[in-house]
């Protein structure tokens, strides 16, 4: 789940705002997991959201045990931050 605010519309008055997912495991190493929208409607000024997008994340036997992190990239396409 990502909560997020503001969003430079496009001519059309449309956001293009994604996400991307990072898995890192309890070793360091990185792994894609997973892309998105997170919002690509209107802007709604001075209010929070929450995201279209969404990870789930399964384990089974062979994955190590410890803490897993999860990192979520947010880049907003039409300003490009």
């Amino acid at each position: 789940m990502i909560v997020f605010r503001g969003c430079v519309p496009t001519p059309i008055g449309k956001c293009d705002v994604i996400v991307n997912f990072t898995l890192v495991s309890p070793d360091g190493k990185h792994a894609p997991a997973g892309s998105g929208p997170v919002w690509t409607d209107s802007p709604l000024q001075d209010k929070l959201l929450l995201s279209n997008a969404s990870l789930t994340v399964g384990f089974d036997k062979t994955d190590a045990v410890g803490a897993y992190r999860v990192f979520a990239t947010v880049t907003d396409r039409v300003s490009g931050k």
